[in-house]
C-alpha cells in the first residue's frame, strides 16, 4: 500500500509542476516551516518562488495523501496548517472504497472553517492557483 500513496503523491507534484509556470516551486516530501520549533512535510506543497529561502514558509496549497495517517491529517495536521494560515489544504483519501478528496479552506486558529469532500465525478480546483484543474478520476491509486 505504500506504493499507492507515493505514487499518488509523486503524481500530484509532476502534475502540478506543468500546469504552473517558473513563479511557483512544487515540492514533494519537503519541510514547510510553521513555525520556530514545527517543521512538518506534507506530501506536497505548493508556494510562490522566493530566492533566499530553504523552506517554503507561506504555502498556497498543501496536500497529504493518506492511507493510514488519515485521522492524524484531519486533526492534527489540518489544525496546524489552518492556524499558520494555508489557504488551502487537501486531503486524499486512498483508503475507502470510493477515492476522495477532503478540500479544506478558510484557515482560522480553530482549524479550517469549509470543508468539503468531493468524489471521483469532481474536478480540483485550487483558490490559489488560477487555471489549475485536477480530475479526482485521474488520481491514482
Amino acid at each position: 500500500m505504500i506504493a499507492s500513496r507515493d505514487s499518488a503523491a509523486a503524481w500530484f507534484q509532476q502534475r502540478l509542476i506543468r500546469a504552473l509556470d517558473d513563479s511557483y516551486d512544487v515540492r514533494g516530501h519537503s519541510p514547510f516551516a510553521a513555525s520556530e520549533d514545527s517543521e512538518p512535510e506534507p506530501d506536497v506543497s505548493v508556494s510562490r518562488r522566493a530566492p533566499g529561502h530553504s523552506h517554503p514558509s507561506e504555502p498556497l496549497l498543501l496536500i497529504e495523501v493518506s492511507e493510514s495517517s488519515l485521522r492524524r491529517d484531519r486533526e492534527i495536521k489540518a489544525r496546524l496548517y489552518a492556524e499558520t494560515g494555508v489557504p488551502e489544504y487537501w486531503i486524499v483519501d486512498l483508503s475507502s472504497d470510493e477515492l476522495t478528496v477532503e478540500v479544506c479552506t478558510e484557515p482560522s486558529s480553530r482549524g479550517y472553517r469549509h470543508i468539503e469532500t468531493l468524489g471521483p465525478d469532481r474536478t480540483l480546483r485550487p483558490t490559489q492557483l488560477r487555471g489549475v484543474a485536477i480530475a479526482i478520476a485521474e488520481i491514482p491509486r
